[in-house]
């Protein structure tokens, strides 16, 4: 689908539709970003210094991908998410946890919490932000510390 997509309306025009949503340099410490298309829901990559754009992210450093590695979420977590047709962030639930076979990259199906039939799937880490812990969450969190020696 993503390809057929690209091949229809080309690169400039998902990456006009598109938010960025973390940059890197590669191994040939070319400047890269990694962008999602608000549209198809995909993400690719973009490099503006050279104009190349690619659905396969290029090969970054070791010390590059450790550094922005995020914490696993599991089912039930409570997430913020802005779903493609939405302008804000919504609260909403992990709904399932998968592997992609190819990457072996933990991918996450986003429910909305106020409409649960508004599923995204496949949804990388780095789009999902953990909600903040409320007053009575982090009380809690620093009880169980104080209690836990």
């Amino acid at each position: 689908v993503m390809h057929a997509e690209h091949d229809r309306v080309g690169w400039a025009v998902i990456r006009r539709r598109s938010v960025m949503l973390r940059e890197f340099d590669d191994i040939e410490e070319e400047h890269w970003e990694e962008r999602l298309d608000t549209v198809a829901g995909d993400s690719f990559y973009w490099c503006p210094g050279t104009g190349d754009s690619s659905w396969q992210s290029p090969p970054v450093p070791q010390t590059e991908k450790n550094k922005n590695d995020l914490d696993d979420l599991e089912e039930g977590d409570r997430v913020l998410f802005r779903f493609p047709d939405m302008t804000f962030e919504a609260n909403s639930i992990i709904a399932k946890v998968r592997i992609d076979n190819v990457t072996e990259e933990k991918l996450y199906d986003v429910a909305e919490e106020e409409e649960p039939d508004h599923v995204l799937k496949w949804v990388k880490r780095i789009a999902i932000r953990r909600q903040p812990l409320d007053h009575q969450a982090i009380q809690e969190e620093r009880d169980a510390k104080t209690w836990s020696w």
